[in-house]
């Protein structure tokens, strides 16, 4: 997936890289541009599945950003980017939004509403951001249109999160139930300072740390977010489906079915605290059970293959995909036969990151 964070400052109104509105008259020459950045990339063997149009419109001073309005956008879209991707046999989708489930009205409904291009060959779908509104947003969508491919595309760890991995696991669990094939960490690497950086977040972290001008320089340290990525992908593999489980608040999960391969699980469990009366509390405390090795395939036939669903997306390259994931339907299984299912739920509150998974199948991407 690519995406950019301004148009070039010539072809905006300020002539500036930082905010400043995409002049009408060079939306044609900027459709090209995505046009010519897509066949440079599949030249060097690097195809890319999806754009969008913006990454945050609107959102923010200080850094490489620019304004946008829902009728740009959606503008833009259908009568610029789409018919260039066709006019060049493209194949790459556009998704819509790219940013937080409360901005969906404001910069994406437009687009989204019009049959023509909700209906391009070209259109692939939603990017969602996690980092304001609700998750419920992406399953109330899903509802209006149950065809459109879901994506969650950015959320980040930083030194604001409390508790990193219940952090993830619980982004996990809720992106993927609300109908997300995918998920996207916003940093691969940073160095010691959280850097480095064109403006922006000086407080976002990595899956991994590389150390850079200091005392350990050159060495690597595997963040809490590397290994709760590689939770998810040490398990459940490209082209798996999500399946039917059963939503319980003190049990948060996501289930899996692989589509080839031995059955591996990975489970973990949720639990509220309760008080000295008896009666459940507030807040959640976890406990992570992960086998160190897979599980050998059980004994007898494999499951019969339930209902359809919806596949999840392959990551193009196991070294930059931003992770493996599912279209949650929630009680409809896939068709597809597999005797591989897999299962994941919320972390411990405290305690060491579990051990180092093995070279995960898929990581984060920026």
């Amino acid at each position: 997936m690519g995406t950019p964070w301004t148009p070039p400052p010539w072809m905006k109104d300020n002539d500036a890289y930082s905010q400043g509105w995409l002049e009408s008259q060079y939306y044609a020459a900027y459709a090209q541009y995505f046009v010519k950045y897509l066949q440079a990339y599949q030249a060097q063997g690097v195809p890319i599945d999806y754009i969008t149009v913006q990454n945050e419109p609107t959102c923010c001073g200080g850094y490489p950003s620019a304004q946008w309005n829902a009728s740009g956008l959606a503008t833009f879209t259908k009568s610029n980017l789409l018919p260039a991707l066709h006019a060049a046999g493209l194949s790459t989708k556009v998704l819509a939004l790219d940013w937080n489930w409360d901005t969906y009205d404001g910069y994406a409904a437009q687009t989204v509403n019009d049959s023509t291009i909700r209906n391009d060959p070209n259109f692939g779908g939603l990017a969602w951001h996690g980092y304001g509104g609700n998750v419920s947003e992406q399953t109330t969508i899903h509802n209006q249109y149950p065809n459109l491919p879901a994506f969650d595309t950015e959320h980040s760890g930083g030194t604001w999160v409390a508790n990193q991995q219940k952090e993830d696991m619980h982004n996990l669990i809720d992106y993927t139930r609300n109908w997300g094939q995918s998920w996207v960490k916003w940093s691969l690497a940073v160095d010691q300072n959280m850097g480095p950086h064109n403006g922006g977040c000086g407080t976002c972290t990595g899956l991994v740390t590389v150390h850079n001008g200091d005392s350990r320089s050159g060495q690597v340290d595997y963040t809490i977010e590397y290994y709760t990525m590689g939770h998810l992908t040490k398990f459940v593999k490209p082209g798996a489906y999500r399946i039917a489980s059963t939503a319980n608040t003190s049990v948060p999960n996501v289930a899996w079915r692989n589509p080839t391969g031995p059955r591996r699980s990975s489970r973990t469990t949720t639990r509220r605290p309760r008080s000295r009366s008896g009666s459940t509390g507030a807040a959640r405390t976890s406990r992570t059970r992960c086998p160190r090795a897979p599980r050998p395939p059980s004994p007898g036939p494999a499951p019969p293959a339930p209902a359809a669903g919806t596949p999840a997306t392959p990551a193009r390259s196991p070294d930059t995909a931003a992770s493996a994931s599912t279209s949650p339907a929630a009680a409809a299984p896939t068709a597809r036969p597999s005797s591989s299912t897999t299962a994941t739920a919320a972390p411990p509150s405290s305690g060491p990151p579990p051990a180092a998974p093995s070279r995960p199948s898929a990581s984060a991407s920026t």
